[in-house]
């Protein structure tokens, strides 16, 4: 296997700077908005986790009106 490079100290500034963003943007949401993300995403990996195994009843999502 041939070796890779590794990223430059530019660009990993650079990607610490946007994570820091992205972190700072999140934290300052609404409580209501972080609630429905996780239950998005929670939507999204529910079906992998079902055909993996059987689902415990407080792992299924929660159905909620929004």
């Amino acid at each position: 296997m041939a070796a890779r490079s590794r990223p430059s100290p530019e660009l990993l500034a650079a990607q610490r700077a946007t994570q820091a963003r992205h972190h700072q943007e999140a934290a300052a949401r609404p409580f209501d908005e972080k609630v429905r993300r996780v239950l998005e995403l929670q939507k999204l990996l529910w079906p992998i986790l079902r055909e993996r195994r059987e689902l415990r009843p407080w792992e299924k999502p929660w159905e909620i009106d929004g």
